[in-house]
């Protein structure tokens, strides 16, 4: 079983290496390796299978519950329109709550999303669901992210995280989605926006959408009401290799409303805008605006993300 990953590693910031060090692994400079190799080897192992420094039992779903931890989670949004957030930061003391009680488990790295509250608003309804299983997104290390407001989850740079959706070999790979209960406005504009990048596999992609389907595979690729799709450059690509984007509606019977590319920032903006008044959707896609379009967009009941990749700071807020 191999992990794989093709991206420069040193865009994805130093505080990747500090954290391997702090879990025992990683590259050392001193085994003929240059600084800037060593570091780039540090930032893939632990972008991709973390250490295995924890507290309590250490297993995939975050361990036993620990007794008397404080909950880390902010008590107020970090901007006043924000109505959820989600740095995927592990916590200063890499503990998060999880499931209907709040438990306070391990949001170690190469754990499991699902069950986490969200950082904001964080509650027992507002849990990630996400598959099981090796192949799903899971809480990873990086920093170095422009677009992202400080977090109580992340103290220094030794505690920058990410979500990041695991590719091993396999046949058919399989493309997870990770859900979470939405309250969209309905008298609002508002956005829903997240930074990452796909994996540069065949078929592989990275998507932002809304959905009411609570499948946890391929949901935004053939459910979603809406959604926002990343992928890598086509093999004929320039040396430049910019991304594709695609941008869908309709759910299963889906209609591409618009498609073209952006240069790739490691860090990809991607975000979807509606008016719920005016029944106006448009989109972002780094620093391009794309639409409007007239779309009855209704009330879905998730927001997710989905694929193979890396996606960082999920957030929805109201718009003026």
């Amino acid at each position: 079983m191999r992990i794989t990953m093709h991206r420069a590693a040193g865009a994805i910031g130093l505080a990747t290496a500090a954290l391997l060090a702090a879990c025992g692994g990683g590259g050392d400079a001193a085994d003929g390796l240059s600084a800037a190799d060593a570091s780039a080897t540090a930032t893939r192992k632990i972008v991709l299978k973390g250490g295995n420094d924890c507290i309590g039992s250490c297993t995939g779903g975050g361990g036993t519950p620990v007794a008397g931890a404080v909950n880390p989670l902010p008590t107020r949004a970090p901007a006043p329109d924000i109505l959820v957030r989600e740095s995927f930061g592990p916590g200063p003391e890499q503990l998060r709550p999880k499931g209907g009680k709040g438990d306070m488990r391990s949001a170690f790295l190469h754990t499991t999303l699902g069950g986490f509250w969200v950082e904001w608003p964080g509650s027992k309804n507002t849990q990630w669901i996400t598959p099981n299983g090796d192949q799903t997104w899971k809480f990873a290390g990086a920093g170095g992210n422009p677009h992202e407001l400080p977090s109580p989850l992340q103290p220094g740079e030794m505690y920058e995280g990410v979500a990041y959706s695991e590719l091993f070999d396999v046949v058919t790979p399989v493309f997870p989605t990770a859900l979470l209960p939405v309250n969209l406005p309905t008298a609002t504009p508002w956005a829903l926006s997240i930074e990452g990048y796909p994996t540069d596999v065949p078929d592989s992609y990275l998507a932002l959408g809304l959905t009411d389907s609570g499948a946890t595979l391929s949901n935004l690729t053939s459910a979603a009401r809406v959604a926002l799709l990343l992928r890598p450059a086509a093999p004929d690509a320039p040396a430049t290799r910019p991304l594709r984007w695609e941008l869908w509606a309709g759910g299963a019977t889906r209609t591409l409303l618009a498609s073209g590319s952006t240069d790739d920032m490691t860090y990809n903006h991607l975000e979807l805008r509606y008016d719920p008044l005016a029944q106006q959707l448009e989109a972002r896609v780094n620093e391009q605006a794309i639409g409007p379009f007239p779309l009855a967009l209704g009330v879905p009941r998730y927001a997710g993300f989905e694929g193979l990749g890396l996606a960082d700071n999920l957030v929805l807020r109201r718009l003026p």
